[in-house]
């Protein structure tokens, strides 16, 4: 078996072919890594909550501040959950009003992102929210 010396030398120096190869590779490895980061702005996660739409069907004239404080419970923190809900009834919104909602499920009709107009990500495009997929982790 023969040293490294005698491998390089067989080589040969560093001439033009290996010059184009390294500038091929870190040109290429370049771009990849824009690839990578771009992640972290594709993935983008904006403040969302529960789509209540269905209270609106006893109460069409609620304004998004008294839907979702009849609609979405509040946490230890004092703020909306944001993969909960409560579970929705057949009452008028005046039962509601009184009596109030108090048992919960997960998200039944999407979500309601509080964005400007035309903002998106990947997570709001795919609904990739509260765990529903193993992708989930992938795009928080």
């Amino acid at each position: 078996m023969s040293n490294f010396g005698e491998i390089l030398r067989e080589i040969g120096q560093f001439g033009l072919f290996q010059k184009r190869l390294l500038f091929a590779l870190c040109l290429t490895n370049t771009f990849m890594g824009y690839d990578v980061i771009s992640q972290v702005f594709m993935g983008l996660n904006f403040p969302h909550h529960c789509n209540t739409d269905w209270i609106l069907d006893p109460g069409p004239n609620l304004t998004e501040e008294k839907q979702r404080n009849l609609t979405i419970p509040v946490n230890e923190d004092g703020k909306f959950e944001s993969c909960e809900m409560f579970t929705p009834v057949n009452q008028s919104l005046e039962d509601i009003e009184k009596y109030g909602l108090n048992t919960t499920t997960k998200c039944l009709n999407g979500w309601h992102y509080e964005t400007e107009p035309g903002d998106s990500s990947v997570v709001t495009e795919w609904q990739q929210l509260c765990a529903k997929t193993r992708r989930s982790d992938v795009f928080s």
